[in-house]
């Protein structure tokens, strides 16, 4: 099966379902302030309307999958985001650690004593199998669900192998699991 896309094919040579043989569904629908290159897999099921997952699509690809660092997306054109848990250790020099478990892309928070700023953390697994993931980290002054902008700091890639770290604030984000749902 090719994806063909005017500029673009990306040839398929597997496309599978822990639950045997299931229809396959697909749309195209313009991007409206990023374009780029890769492939990006989710599954429909989970949406209540075609409205929801174009909107969820547009965040997902736009916000998420092109923003992050060039060389992860060269590294592997392709990411799926699925229903998976990811256990992270968030150390900052002079505190104790903090252990933040939840599902890939949700925002997990953590805040410091020494003030008010709230760290919002959201992870994507790049491989599951060496725990490769990419932590979008950015902040806010304000309460955790209120509507300000949150201030971007940027992107950290860790791994079970690699701790990574965000130069400014100085955190540093080891990966301590990473667990599908049937796990």
């Amino acid at each position: 099966m090719t994806i063909s896309v005017p500029g673009v094919e990306w040839p398929l040579d597997r496309i599978g379902s822990g639950q045997g043989q299931v229809p396959i569904w697909a749309a195209r629908y313009p991007f409206l302030a990023a374009s780029g290159r890769g492939c990006v897999g989710f599954d429909k099921q989970f949406w209540s309307s075609e409205g929801d997952l174009v909107t969820y699509m547009r965040w997902l690809v736009e916000e998420i999958y092109l923003d992050l660092p060039a060389e992860e997306r060269l590294r592997r054109l392709e990411f799926r985001l699925s229903d998976r848990q990811v256990s992270l250790r968030v150390e900052r020099q002079g505190y104790g650690p903090f252990h933040l478990t939840g599902k890939e892309g949700a925002t997990l928070a953590c805040r410091y004593q020494d003030g008010a700023r709230i760290y919002l953390l959201m992870p994507f697994v790049l491989h599951e199998a060496t725990g490769r993931v990419a932590v979008k980290v950015a902040s806010t002054d304000g309460a955790y669900f209120d509507t300000s902008q949150k201030a971007p700091l940027g992107w950290v890639i860790a791994s079970y192998e690699e701790t990574g770290a965000l130069p400014e604030p100085p955190l540093t984000i080891t990966v301590e699991g990473v667990f599908s749902s049937e796990e």
